[in-house]
Order: C-alpha cells, then sequence, then structure tokens
C-alpha cells in the first residue's frame, strides 16, 4: 500500500477525483471542500493536508484536514480497507500527533478511530452521530407563508448571529458567539451562499449551500430560531433553495443531519431527501 500527501487541493483533486466520484453522494465533504480551496485560498488558516492510499496504482482511500476542524476520511474500497486505513493513520499521525478527532462514513471512521486510539493511548469519544442525505427531486411543502431571498450586506449581522447560535445549538460549542468573518464568506465567496425565508417582512429562517461536488453540492446551516419553529419555514427554504440548485444545473443536493434531531431527519424525508449512509465524528480524549 503506497501513500501521498498532498498540499495543493488541485493535485489532490487529479489524483482523487475519479476515486471520490465513485460514491458521491457519500464523499460529498471532502469533494465540496476541495474544490472549493482549489478555486477559492485563503490565507487565514492553517495549510490543508490531503492524503491517499493506493494500491496497484489505483487510490483506495482518502483524507483531508484543514486545521483546525477533524480530519475527513472518504468512504474505502470494502477490499482492501484495513490496510489502507492503516497505511494512512501512519501519514496522519506524523503530521498531526495531537489529532483532536476525525468525521466522514461510519463504515471507514470507527475503524480507523479504534487504530488511532490504540497507538496512541488515548479514548474514543463520539461527538456526532449523523446521516447524509441525497436529494433528486423536490417536494415541495404546501401552505407554508412566505418566500425564499438571497442575503446580501445588511444581512450579514444577523446571519453572523444565527450561525453562532447554529454552532452552539447544533455542534456543541460552547458559547454563542456571532460569526462574522464566516457570515461575510457566506454572502462574498463565489461557490456559497446564504438563502433567507421571509414572512411578512420578518427574516425567519436560512440555509446556505456550498461545496460544489462533480454534479451536486451540500446544503447546509440551517437555523430558524426557536420561537419562530414548528411553521414550516425551515423545511420551505431548504425545498426551495434545493429546487434553486436542482434548476441551476446540480442534479443532487446533498445534507448532513443529526441523528439526534428525529424532527430535522423526518422534514428533510418529506421534502425528497433519501438516507445514503450514516456518518460519525470522533473525538480523541
Amino acid at each position: 500500500m503506497h501513500t501521498t500527501t498532498y498540499g495543493d487541493p488541485q493535485a489532490f483533486l487529479d489524483r482523487a477525483s475519479s476515486f471520490l466520484a465513485t460514491q458521491e453522494a457519500a464523499n460529498n465533504l471532502i469533494l465540496g471542500v476541495s474544490a472549493d480551496l482549489a478555486g477559492n485560498p485563503r490565507d487565514d488558516e492553517a495549510p490543508p493536508f490531503f492524503a491517499t492510499a493506493e494500491d496497484d496504482g489505483m487510490v483506495v482511500a482518502a483524507c483531508l484536514r484543514t486545521p483546525p476542524h477533524p480530519l475527513s476520511l472518504a468512504l474505502a474500497v470494502p477490499e482492501v480497507q484495513d490496510s489502507a486505513l492503516a497505511a494512512l493513520v501512519d501519514i496522519i499521525l506524523l503530521q498531526f500527533p495531537d489529532l483532536p478527532a476525525i468525521s466522514g462514513p461510519s463504515t471507514v471512521v470507527e475503524p480507523c478511530a479504534r487504530l488511532i486510539a490504540e497507538r496512541t493511548g488515548r479514548v474514543m469519544q463520539i461527538k456526532l452521530a449523523m446521516r447524509i442525505y441525497q436529494l433528486i427531486e423536490v417536494q415541495a411543502p404546501h401552505e407554508v407563508p412566505g418566500a425564499l431571498c438571497r442575503a446580501t450586506e445588511s444581512d450579514i449581522e444577523l446571519i453572523a448571529t444565527w450561525l453562532g447560535e447554529f454552532d452552539h445549538e447544533a455542534l456543541g460549542a460552547p458559547d454563542v458567539t456571532p460569526h462574522l468573518a464566516a457570515a461575510q464568506r457566506w454572502v462574498r465567496a463565489p461557490n456559497r451562499g446564504i438563502y433567507l425565508w421571509e414572512d411578512a417582512g420578518q427574516t425567519v429562517s436560512m440555509a446556505g449551500y456550498s461545496g460544489p461536488t462533480i454534479h451536486g453540492i451540500r446544503i447546509n446551516s440551517v437555523y430558524t430560531p426557536p420561537g419562530l419553529r414548528g411553521r414550516g419555514y425551515a423545511s420551505a427554504c431548504v425545498a426551495a433553495l434545493s429546487q434553486l440548485q436542482l434548476d441551476n444545473g446540480r442534479r443532487f443536493c446533498f445534507l448532513f443531519t443529526d441523528l439526534r434531531n428525529p424532527t430535522s431527519n423526518k422534514i428533510y424525508q418529506r421534502i425528497g431527501y433519501t438516507p445514503v449512509c450514516d456518518a460519525t465524528e470522533i473525538a480523541f480524549v
């Protein structure tokens, strides 16, 4: 088993994109983040890390990390998964001996986490249990008042506040801190955007799109303030944004859900999202 590391996202994509595309929905995060970094390099973060494992000249496993975020794994070829993950762990721990967490499809994350725990003596702790969904056709909800509109510069402060609340509630961030820089990127950067649902002149929900893959794009940062929930706003916002992406030429939309939130999982399935696979984020403590 041969491994290669890459500092350049385009070089990684040139080598790994065909492999990643065989499971485009399951690998949508790695595909999307790599494409985003290749088209929009950022100087305000630590350099990204990419790696592939190859067997007989064919890519059979891959990963990336944009510090300080968890390392993300792609689905591996099942027949050589054990040896491919073992080879990747060698270079991952060489690069990040204190790696805080890994995430990706559960079938690769869990055995990879066990290897890391065995080699480092650290304890595995499941941080997030998720499910990856894919949508091909929207089933729009009916009788939800309001309309979809694209966020503009004037919405940045509200988006920053809601992104902070989203991270605190959904991702376990310790404090509700407005994410001003992130909100600016959502509004200004190419290949991503935030849309808002407005009802009677009030902004009531938001959803974003980012991480274009070969044929699809990821829907994320879906948020409705607690006092406005239960009225169908998030469903309508996600459905309309998903339809807009399909109308713009995407074949699919993807999203991740938290399995601890059965309501959101039911909502997304009602508007046409179907399960692809489970995903897990495991921390090392």
